[in-house]
């Protein structure tokens, strides 16, 4: 947390690749802190990681008394105003008060495309957000698409031909060689955080026991009722790329009599509550990102059991990091 932001002190740019759950939201926090940074963006992949983000951001706030106000932009937030959105986004931008605005990708290459409002608003919008933020985070960065890297690049050339001196912030775990060469081609000094091995090491997981089985899940239905069956007092999730293998599993796991909720594409707030608050959650990719499964009252970890399918790299190591996350937790084996 201390290393991201002194390096921004004498970099344009900064890769935070730490692991998941050890503290790069913290980091950034701490970083707009520190800097005494008046206006921040924070772009996060999926409106759901937004909401968790305002959530830490108001508390970070609270906590230090900081003077900034936090809005979240998002298509519902847009909606919610009752007026057109060209004109809440451009009243956004317009307060040059502190600011930490928490929006997605698609909001921000839109105001890019200018497809928000009639010409010439859309290029005033365009124009307000180029200059609205001294710095920029880009959360979950290995997750962009190319119009997202695209977006990602006019916001970088802007404030370097334009000379804006703004800050940019990159968390993912996994920095793409070739964004690297991008910021060398612009010309911005970059410096990547990464996990030192020296000193003394906290753990953020706990050690596992893994089984590899190959197919399917519903290749393995019985097997995973009985997992579910046979550990009362463990809290533990499925992950299935498809909703019609997880409807099934639930569907079998009520005529066993268990409880469990269900976590499938776009949900109300109350409903994800409810269903992540229970022991058993089934689930489709949708808690990917942006899901925190928290068990407060545990001295271990939340998650204690996960049975997922996975397809590529990414994805097996993103959903096997949901298991037995220890950091900051009494015990940790």
């Amino acid at each position: 947390q201390l290393e991201t932001h002194r390096a921004l002190q004498n970099h344009d740019v900064v890769i935070n690749t730490y692991p998941t759950g050890s503290g790069k939201t913290r980091a950034l926090l701490n970083t707009i802190r520190k800097l005494e940074i008046k206006r921040a963006l924070i772009i996060a992949p999926i409106n759901q990681l937004i909401y968790q983000y305002r959530e830490s951001v108001e508390r970070f706030v609270r906590t230090y008394n900081l003077p900034h106000k936090v809005v979240t932009i998002t298509s519902e937030s847009l909606n919610a105003t009752k007026k057109p959105h060209s004109k809440v986004l451009s009243d956004t931008l317009d307060e040059f008060t502190s600011t930490i605005a928490i929006s997605n990708p698609d909001i921000v290459h839109y105001a890019i495309m200018q497809m928000y409002g009639q010409k010439p608003m859309a290029g005033n919008l365009l124009v307000k957000l180029l200059k609205f933020p001294q710095l920029v985070a880009f959360d979950e960065f290995h997750y962009y698409d190319l119009s997202r890297i695209f977006f990602m690049i006019v916001l970088l050339a802007s404030s370097k031909h334009f000379g804006l001196n703004q800050k940019f912030v990159f968390m993912t775990a996994t920095p793409n060689e070739e964004i690297l060469k991008i910021f060398d081609n612009l010309g911005m000094s970059y410096h990547i955080v990464s996990l030192s091995q020296s000193g003394e090491l906290q753990p953020v997981a706990s050690p596992l026991k893994m089984e590899l089985l190959f197919g399917k899940l519903d290749e393995h239905m019985d097997e995973i009722i009985q997992v579910l069956k046979e550990n009362p007092e463990s809290d533990i999730l499925v992950i299935s790329n498809s909703l019609k293998r997880i409807v099934r599993l639930a569907s079998l796991a009520k005529q066993e009599g268990l409880n469990f909720g269900m976590v499938t594409g776009p949900m109300n707030a109350d409903e994800r509550k409810h269903a992540l608050e229970k022991r058993i959650v089934l689930a489709t990719p949708t808690v990917d990102i942006g899901y925190d499964f928290n068990r407060p009252l545990k001295d271990r970890q939340s998650i204690d059991i996960v049975i997922f399918e996975a397809w590529s790299y990414d994805q097996f190591a993103q959903r096997l990091g949901r298991v037995g996350r220890v950091s900051g937790k009494p015990k940790s084996d």
